[in-house]
């Protein structure tokens, strides 16, 4: 086949974050136009979740909290996801607000406030 394409190079960082007795294994991949982040402590992708940053709210969060829209891919709504959602969304923002959409894959079997920020710090290291 005589053809040739634009060669794009992916970046993918994976690391294991340990909180007491339990592993949660953390991958990025940074490809051109967004992260796909998946944080999971039973080896499952589990949620799947689109996370897109308004443009309106950039440049007023500079330095506050995560603004963002979310649509659920695949998985079911729960509060206690929610959160976890939230908190890996905003530990994104405060690395890369915005210059790329996110998608976030996370399985959590019993996850604890500690435990998910230990995640979110890890995770701000990776990107």
């Amino acid at each position: 086949m005589n053809g040739h394409f634009n060669e794009t190079a992916v970046r993918v960082v994976e690391s294991v974050v340990e909180f007491e007795g339990k592993q949660t294994k953390v991958v990025v991949t940074d490809y051109s136009n967004l992260f796909f982040v998946v944080a999971t402590d039973i080896g499952k992708i589990g949620q799947l979740v689109q996370i897109d940053w308004p443009q309106d709210s950039l440049a007023s969060s500079r330095h506050s909290s995560a603004a963002y829209d979310s649509k659920l891919l695949l998985g079911v709504e729960t509060p206690e996801t929610d959160i976890v959602i939230r908190k890996l969304a905003e530990a994104v923002a405060s690395k890369n607000r915005g210059s790329k959409r996110l998608l976030l894959g996370v399985a959590f079997e019993q996850p604890s406030p500690e435990q998910i920020g230990a995640v979110c710090e890890k995770l701000r290291s990776l990107l």
